[in-house]
């Protein structure tokens, strides 16, 4: 029988980290208590992303975001010296949350207010969240084992692009 706080310092591997993380988002978003059960969502698909997304760019393969970003660049037909849309603009509901200050919006105390709905941001990065978990190339057993947990999500109609 565990108990909590367990103080015991132990190895985890991040998929599967990252799989308990989505199905407890998922959990979230299904069934919310309170708003902040989206900010969770947000939060929790926003961390996995960033460990996603570098093991499909490992592999060659693009994620959800760079292929939405270059999708809006071409169909808006920005001009060649007009600022583009960047992969990372796909993540701004999470950075917005987990920071105040830095990257361009000032300072800490300038930034302490976000303007966004949150359900349908928290929708939005578990979509794409989910799409690029989808991509990710089973290479090994622990990339089988992170699919395997997800596949009832990359399965659902509720994260279907349909």
């Amino acid at each position: 029988m565990s108990s909590f706080p367990d103080f015991e310092v132990r190895r985890y591997h991040k998929l599967d980290l990252a799989a308990d993380m989505l199905i407890d988002a998922d959990s979230r978003l299904r069934k919310p208590a309170t708003p902040l059960d989206y900010v969770t969502v947000i939060l929790l698909a926003g961390a996995v992303a960033n460990i996603i997304i570098p093991l499909l760019k490992e592999a060659g393969v693009k994620p959800a975001r760079e292929i939405f970003a270059n999708l809006t660049n071409m169909f808006e037909g920005r001009p060649a010296d007009a600022e583009k849309v960047d992969p990372r603009d796909f993540l701004f509901a999470y950075n917005s949350l987990k920071h105040a200050g830095g990257g361009g919006r000032g300072k800490a105390s300038g930034d302490l207010v976000v303007e966004m709905c949150l359900y349908s941001e928290a929708m939005s990065i578990m979509q794409d969240t989910i799409l690029d978990a989808s991509q990710l190339p089973v290479t090994d057993s622990d990339r089988a084992r992170f699919r395997d947990c997800l596949q009832h999500l990359i399965e659902s109609d509720l994260y279907s692009l349909d």
